[in-house]
């Protein structure tokens, strides 16, 4: 190739990668690095992690369904070897085949993991390296030697898988910053790499040029799509795994929420609050101003709690008039002491000026009791709350003096 062109298809790369890098960095501020290491103790917003673990398993199933995919037409592609090439020819071809279609396998099975956006991103990683080790070993063997006839018409067929691996990233739901990275850069170097090692380019009729323009176009056509998928994805699951009314968590998403936290405290080894709060004489709301009245209140008690409540909790609607509480890195009497707080800051119903008041209990988890699951935090809170409602609080702020020896570590 001569230096020249060398030189300028260089520089469009590299005004490239810097122009698709200021565009996530300006327009996807959301995206965040994909080298965030999941386990690191990060605050997540109310649903940002529920929506990662459905965005993890709708990548990771899919990524199995290509391997699979792959691995047949690995297959199916050394049996078709042996009829086209010359025997020689047809064994080196089949060599790589075969180590790709083990890797698959591998990839497959490691993928019946418990999914994680860690792991999602790892299985992509593998199955564009899989593949793309593939094509260039592939592309090497066909390329020593010129073929004719029904051998160059094999020879293209095996010269468009770059085109597939490209087309492929449209299935996953992904930012802009992992299509860049864990997909467009890896494709595209390869495609760079196996053309410009051979005098011919790697796709017949492409010249360095069309070539560039082409991957640019595909780039963008595909990276869309992916990012469609993500934005569609956020916004539909935002919408189902809330409350419409209260806009806290439903409880079918609470119970995912609590199991990952729970998971989350027990391999960090951190503590793990959690709250049951119950309103009180709510049915006098109901009967007094009817069911809109109801409504405004838990409204109101909703609202309340999520702007005086830290970040990385968790608000649920559990049933009726009760709420649930996460806490992470927080104890039973952080918990108690925080909702104490609260108490002070009486809540008014928007269409009563008598204040609405609650009954809480709460409880965690902590390393000495490493064997309770999310159902016994929950059962162990509400227990507590029934006993502080029996005690007739009113709220939260007599609670820790009633029931003190329950707080601590359980």
């Amino acid at each position: 190739m001569p230096p020249e062109t060398l030189r300028r298809s260089s520089h469009l790369l590299g005004s490239y990668a810097r122009s698709c890098l200021d565009t996530i960095w300006q327009l996807f501020p959301r995206a965040k690095s994909i080298l965030d290491d999941e386990n690191r103790n990060v605050s997540f917003n109310e649903h940002r992690q529920l929506f990662e673990h459905h965005r993890a398993h709708t990548i990771i199933s899919r990524v199995r369904q290509l391997a699979l995919l792959f691995l047949a037409l690995s297959v199916f592609a050394i049996y078709v070897n042996f009829l086209i090439f010359p025997e020689a020819k047809a064994i080196f071809l089949s060599d790589g085949l075969l180590f790709s279609s083990l890797a698959y396998v591998v990839l497959i099975a490691q993928s019946q993991k418990k999914p994680s956006i860690g792991h999602a991103r790892i299985a992509l990683v593998m199955f564009f390296t899989i593949s793309s080790i593939a094509f260039l070993y592939c592309n090497h063997i066909l390329k020593r030697t010129t073929n004719e006839g029904i051998e160059a018409n094999a020879e293209l067929v095996y010269t468009f898988l770059p085109l597939v691996l490209l087309a492929s990233e449209s299935l996953f739901p992904m930012n802009a910053g992992e299509a860049l990275f864990l997909c467009d850069l890896p494709v595209l170097s390869l495609v760079l790499i196996a053309h410009f090692a051979y005098v011919a380019p790697v796709i017949p009729g492409f010249n360095d040029g069309p070539l560039l323009i082409l991957l640019l176009l595909l780039f963008l056509i595909v990276g869309a799509g992916s990012y469609s998928q993500f934005s569609l994805m956020e916004r539909l699951l935002c919408q189902s795994l809330r409350d419409p009314l209260t806009q806290a968590l439903t409880r079918r998403s609470g119970e995912l929420a609590i199991q990952l936290q729970l998971a989350q405290a027990k391999r960090l080894h951190s503590p793990f609050a959690v709250a049951f709060l119950d309103l009180d004489n709510f049915k006098q709301f109901n009967d007094r101003g009817g069911h809109e009245s109801g409504d405004a209140v838990l409204r109101c008690v909703a609202d309340f709690l999520r702007t005086r409540l830290r970040e990385s909790d968790t608000l649920i609607r559990w049933a009726g008039d009760e709420f649930l509480i996460l806490m992470p890195n927080a104890t039973a009497e952080d918990a108690v002491a925080r909702l104490d707080s609260l108490s002070n800051s009486p809540c008014h119903s928007i269409r009563s000026s008598e204040p609405v008041t609650w009954s809480c209990g709460a409880t965690q988890w902590s390393v000495r009791s490493r064997n309770q699951s999310w159902q016994d935090l929950i059962a162990a809170a509400d227990a507590r709350m029934y006993r502080a409602k029996r005690m007739k609080t009113g709220n939260v702020r007599e609670f820790p003096q009633i029931h003190k020896t329950n707080f601590g570590h359980d």
